[in-house]
């Protein structure tokens, strides 16, 4: 019985050590599946996506070291066009397209205007990767002639890149290169052009140009009517010989290297005008610059701009008597001027029409500075805002100077 009781008392022992056994074998197989499930499972994680961001930097990077190869100098980045690129990138992503032009049929050009970005030249490199290296991109790009080409432009200098992850992870990339146009101030490009002037005048041993202040009127308002798309008129005849050289063009130096030449040495007195264009021939800015040349004064007395001048002095002065606004030369009212010159004979008065006896005045002087009273009492109306003035010395044949003639229109 003790033996048996003893056997008894032993076997359920037995079955607990089994039954521990069989508890940590199961219990590493758990392990086990956990351990392979988790693997398992960090298989099956999506891939990291690249940051687009670092990738720009990076295509970026592998530009400009591309250029460095070529020679020329790096590109640098723009907020205004990386603003640029990554818009059209997302929209050509959302749309699924690869194009230059936005949904709404907009060019890279017509973008660049309505962001009000100015440029001298302008290119853009579009294209579609399923791979997200820079490397990789960029010799897509170089081996398209048209890409290639912006990529190597030597006009460029600065960049805009945008990508942005599409549907099935494709990726849309826009590069935006410009050659920047930074507008300098009318007072600048004065002095530029000035300078080229001066440069042929010393060439010749000649003194410096004067600028005169009504050529630089004229040279004014004749850039103005350019910039505005309008014919500019004829130049007055008051400034007697004179070269006109009106220049369009977003490339300072080149304007300034073509108003170099030996003809410019011939011309003392000059006129210079600035305006500033953005039109369907230069969308991204342009200087309309007029230079209007006259020649050196060569007679004993007085020429006809000098003439011109005295008179003009003359007149305002009694506007400014009377605390009214000066007069501006006008070339239409100078031209109806030199026919009223033309018509009449010394000593005669001017056969006006009825609708401008107002405003024609024709006289004899013997002096320029001399206003007579019909002139003066019209020149008080303050409506006023225009004058044409010709004038012609009546001499004997010896070349004695006996008096002048003076045409004057006014007009509001």
């Amino acid at each position: 019985m003790e033996g048996a009781g003893d056997g008894a008392g032993k076997h359920p022992e037995k079955s607990r050590q089994r039954l521990s056994a069989l508890g940590l074998l199961a219990a590493g197989l758990i392990c086990l599946a956990s351990v392979l499930s988790g693997a398992s499972a960090a298989g099956r994680q999506a891939p990291i996506v690249p940051d687009p961001y670092q990738m720009e930097r990076d295509l970026l990077s592998v530009l400009n070291r591309e250029r460095a190869a070529h020679g020329l100098p790096a590109v640098r980045l723009s907020s205004g066009l990386v603003g640029l690129a990554r818009k059209h990138s997302a929209e050509m992503a959302r749309r699924n397209v690869l194009s230059h032009d936005s949904a709404a049929g907009r060019s890279f050009t017509d973008r660049l205007v309505e962001a009000g970005i100015l440029f001298a030249a302008n290119g853009e490199n579009v294209a579609e990767s399923w791979s997200p290296a820079a490397e990789s991109i960029h010799r897509s790009f170089m081996n398209s002639p048209g890409h290639r080409a912006n990529v190597l432009n030597r006009d460029f200098d600065e960049v805009g890149i945008g990508i942005v992850r599409g549907p099935v992870n494709v990726y849309f990339v826009t590069e935006d290169f410009i050659g920047s146009l930074v507008r300098k101030s009318d007072a600048e490009v004065r002095a530029l052009v000035l300078g080229v002037l001066d440069e042929a005048r010393a060439a010749a041993r000649l003194p410096h140009v004067v600028l005169v202040d009504e050529a630089d009127r004229t040279a004014a308002a004749f850039a103005r009517e350019k910039a505005e798309g309008r014919k500019p008129p004829p130049v007055p005849a008051y400034f007697g010989e004179a070269l006109l050289r009106l220049v369009v063009g977003p490339d300072l130096a080149m304007i300034a290297d073509t108003l170099r030449g030996p003809d410019l040495a011939r011309y003392g007195r000059a006129g210079i005008g600035v305006a500033f264009s953005r039109n369907a021939e230069y969308p991204g800015g342009a200087y309309v610059l007029c230079v209007l040349l006259l020649r050196d004064q060569t007679t004993a007395g007085p020429d006809e701009l000098e003439r011109l001048r005295t008179v003009l002095r003359a007149v305002n002065e009694v506007r400014a008597r009377n605390q009214l606004p000066r007069l501006e030369l006008d070339a239409g009212l100078a031209e109806r001027a030199d026919e009223i010159i033309a018509r009449h004979r010394p000593g005669t008065s001017a056969t006006m029409r009825d609708d401008d006896r107002r405003d024609v005045f024709y006289s004899m002087f013997q002096r320029l500075d001399q206003i007579g009273t019909p002139l003066r009492k019209r020149l008080e109306d303050l409506r006023l805002r225009r004058i044409g003035i010709s004038t012609v010395p009546i001499q004997t044949r010896d070349g004695t100077l006996l008096q002048y003639a003076v045409a004057v229109v006014v007009s509001r």
